[in-house]
């Protein structure tokens, strides 16, 4: 879009221009991509009203009737020339980029955010909420730090990965081929306790306790 305004600026208005600015087309694009858009538009590179050109004193000198008036090209197609470069560079495209810009950032930290306060309000393994857990159970905090901590499984899983296959037992295998089926099949994350712990009270009308892991 740019290139396409500066051929018409060269083609209608070069003897507007600045000196050493558009001698040629390469300088050309040159002065309009460093110059247009990090300034105020095409005025940065045009000569200034009052020095080859004055603003019109009616609109027969302003679409070019008063050659004593204007004296580099027609003022009005100057005219409509800058301010549409400046309306539709520097206030349409750059607003409507920028705002693209803001909104991939704030759906970026939405989407952090989300996952964050999921993170607090349920457990990662089994996805048993907090409040559950700490009105049933033995409270969320110890819950992840001694039941579900995640790291426990990354560090299963590495370890299986990393086991020779023949060594593995029939527990491990059998999660091993969940993980890592074979002949490219989905994954299944059956193996994993979802919407189970052991310290978990059960919902039924004399809410039992299950028994506590002697560890805890």
């Amino acid at each position: 879009m740019i290139y396409v305004y500066m051929v018409f600026g060269m083609l209608l208005l070069k003897d507007a221009h600045k000196e050493d600015l558009c001698v040629n087309m390469f300088q050309c694009v040159t002065s309009y991509v460093d110059i247009t858009i990090r300034g105020d538009g095409v005025r940065e590179i045009m000569n200034e009203v009052g020095e080859d050109l004055r603003y019109p004193y009616n609109p027969w000198d302003a679409l070019g009737g008063g050659g004593d008036v204007v004296d580099t090209g027609v003022f009005f197609f100057r005219f409509v020339w800058d301010v549409s470069f400046q309306i539709f560079f520097s206030y349409i495209l750059v607003a409507i980029i920028t705002g693209i810009v803001i909104d991939a950032f704030s759906a970026l930290k939405a989407q952090k955010d989300s996952e964050v306060a999921d993170l607090k309000a349920h457990c990662f393994i089994c996805n048993i909420g907090a409040f559950k857990v700490d009105q049933h159970g033995i409270g969320f905090d110890k819950h992840i730090l001694l039941e579900h901590n995640p790291k426990w499984y990354l560090s299963f899983l590495i370890y299986l990965k990393k086991k020779d296959f023949l060594l593995l037992s029939g527990q491990e295998r059998y999660v091993y081929d969940k993980v890592w089926p074979k002949n490219n099949t989905k994954r299944d994350i059956s193996w994993l306790p979802r919407e189970k712990t052991f310290t978990l009270r059960s919902d039924d009308s004399d809410h039992q306790e299950v028994q506590v892991l002697s560890s805890l």
